[in-house]
């Protein structure tokens, strides 16, 4: 086969993946078996697969940055409050709820449309294909994972609360057996969910080149999925670690953060009332001899949050600080950023702030609903809209770099 027909190969196998759901995928032949027929009928690869590739093959280094959107290919939800309900059509951003769907909007999950914030470039670079980005129903697992959480929307609603309500320190203060229920069965859910085959993708980039990550997910994905902890930045903390709700008032004996799963496996939370038993909430020792004992809070900044005990995170952020200075400033840096959001923008925001810090740096913004990058002359060609799913599209550039040997291959030239 000619260079130019592996190329073309390559481009349509990278197409179809981008394109086509993976449950299509009964095995590896069938899969390539799509390839061969797209490749004969001449199909073009979305118009930001070529530039997405070309940066990751002269990469110096990587820095893989995630918000609530990574964990959606998993079966998790992307917790988010208050939002539209669930849409199937397309809409444009200015186009508005309609009094009716204001009052049935749900308080609690994010179900937004995928063009809300799309750009018409964006859509021609992604060949006019664009699909409904509900981010709850996105698979079988989260699908079944959801009807707990619709009875939870319906207590919230009921309450006039929002998500920003409950995951407060607030709702340990007023009733620790609802404020462990909620994130007793997030813990739950994060520890049953296996990350999916983008992790795998980026864990095999990592391995070609000097690489970090930083994150506001508290799941844990990236340490499931085999990532190095001292190359990991969780900038929200993680649910995997406990903390005391006095922890900031008397540090004396008691550790400032530890391991949530020796307590938190013996936690039970009643499915339908979203209550935590009290015989299994978690507690550690009193700071005073004698006293009561105190109660236990997930190591994450919530809403609202002055007692957030942030050691663990400031230590991770030290180490990517030295990361990042012994960089040389000429450093090709491509940033990949999967899934994070506008309505908290501290994942978009540190990837924006890389550009600028690295003058030959790329960022590649993968993200099915909020793909938009900044407009900016000194930036043109250097940040890149990837319109898709993370696993979607990550399997698709990968496809594309001939696996992993891609990355990096060109540094240098």
């Amino acid at each position: 086969m000619s260079m130019r027909a592996r190329a073309r190969v390559r481009s349509a196998r990278a197409f179809c993946i981008a394109r086509t759901p993976v449950h299509l995928y009964p095995s590896s032949t069938s899969r390539y078996c799509v390839v061969a027929m797209a490749a004969a009928a001449g199909a073009e690869a979305p118009a930001w697969i070529a530039p997405a590739v070309a940066a990751l093959r002269a990469a110096d280094a990587l820095v893989f940055t995630a918000g609530a959107g990574m964990g959606v290919d998993s079966g998790l939800p992307d917790f988010r409050g208050p939002q539209v309900r669930r849409a199937t059509r397309h809409r444009t951003s200015s186009q508005q709820l309609s009094r009716k769907q204001e009052r049935h909007r749900s308080p609690l999950l994010r179900f937004p449309t995928t063009a809300s914030s799309v750009s018409t470039s964006a859509r021609r670079a992604s060949g006019g294909h664009t699909r409904p980005c509900s981010t709850w129903y996105v698979s079988v697992s989260a699908r079944r994972a959801s009807a707990p959480l619709r009875l939870l929307t319906r207590r919230l609603r009921g309450q006039g609360l929002a998500f920003s309500d409950v995951s407060n320190p607030r709702s340990f203060q007023s009733d620790p057996r609802f404020g462990w229920g909620f994130f007793g069965h997030r813990y739950q859910l994060y520890s049953a969910a296996e990350p999916h085959a983008g992790y795998a993708v980026l864990r095999r980039w990592a391995e070609r080149l000097p690489h970090f990550v930083f994150t506001s997910n508290v799941d844990g994905a990236f340490v499931k999925a085999g990532f190095d902890q001292q190359r990991l930045v969780e900038c929200h903390g993680s649910i995997h670690y406990l903390q005391s709700m006095e922890a900031l008032d008397a540090r004396g004996p008691i550790p400032a953060i530890w391991p949530a799963q020796p307590q938190l496996r013996r936690l039970r939370v009643d499915p339908l009332t979203f209550m935590a038993d009290a015989d299994t909430l978690p507690y550690c020792a009193a700071p005073a001899a004698g006293g009561p004992p105190v109660l236990c809070r997930p190591n994450i900044l919530m809403f609202g949050d002055f007692g957030w005990v942030p050691d663990r995170t400031a230590a991770q952020e030290e180490r990517l600080e030295s990361f990042l200075h012994a960089l040389p400033r000429d450093t090709r840096l491509v940033v990949v950023e999967v899934g994070a959001g506008t309505e908290i923008p501290t994942v978009r925001g540190w990837g924006e702030e890389a550009l600028d810090a690295f003058p030959r740096s790329t960022l590649l913004r993968i993200n099915p609903g909020q793909p938009l990058v900044p407009r900016k002359e000194e930036l043109e060609g250097r940040a890149i809209s990837v319109p898709e799913g993370g696993m979607r599209a990550l399997t698709a550039l990968d496809a594309a770099l001939g696996g992993a040997e891609g990355v990096g291959c060109d540094r240098g030239r």
